[in-house]
């Protein structure tokens, strides 16, 4: 764990725009199978990862408002599923700053489109489904749903974020009452934006 921590501390780019611009993406790249590793080692040592979390946290909320580079973005919401499997409640003292981040993400123009849904009703199932993009849709739980951390990794990318405000919700459990306000909030606002349009 202390490897993948001493590589999410690695900077992204040296040597000015140039080298930047050349590479930035195998930057992303490698800071996004850190990530993935973190998430691995979350799940294997379950609640023992609790001890990294002050150590590890910096870097969760870093990849959650890496808006430039989406794909870390959509995966560092992956790992927090596998930090809120291995966790559990231990996750409670971060949760504000989390769920603030991921309300954020959903309203923001700033944060690539294959993060966040888009709803559409469907026949197949008279509730509103998410649509993920030219691809299938999702149904509601109650239609039928694959869930999990690793559904949630090999799942679009446009249902990440509202996957991981279920597993935040199993994993605080009555502590998550604080912010179903505004996450209903922000899900209704969502719906309507994805339904008008």
């Amino acid at each position: 764990m202390e490897a993948l921590l001493r590589v999410l501390a690695c900077p992204r780019s040296a040597g000015g725009a140039a080298a930047a611009a050349a590479g930035a993406g195998a930057a992303a790249g490698v800071h996004e199978e850190a990530m993935q590793a973190v998430g691995a080692v979350a799940l294997g040592v379950g609640r023992q990862f609790g001890k990294y979390m002050p150590s590890f946290y910096p870097y969760l909320k870093a990849g959650l408002i890496n808006h430039q580079e989406w794909q870390v973005c959509l995966t560092t919401v992956g790992v927090l599923t596998d930090v809120c499997d291995a966790v559990g409640d231990e996750l409670a003292p971060y949760g504000d700053e989390v769920v603030g981040m991921l309300i954020h993400n959903l309203g923001s123009n700033d944060v690539h489109r294959s993060i966040k849904p888009q709803a559409r009703a469907t026949p197949a199932c008279p509730r509103t489904r998410l649509r993920l993009g030219p691809g299938p849709s999702i149904r509601p739980a109650a239609c039928g749903s694959r869930g999990g951390a690793a559904g949630l990794l090999a799942a679009s990318a446009e249902e990440a974020i509202l996957s991981t405000f279920g597993d935040l919700a199993l994993t605080l459990g009555a502590g998550f009452d604080k912010y179903v306000d505004a996450v209903r909030r922000m899900l209704q606002q969502a719906m309507q934006l994805s339904v008008a349009q």
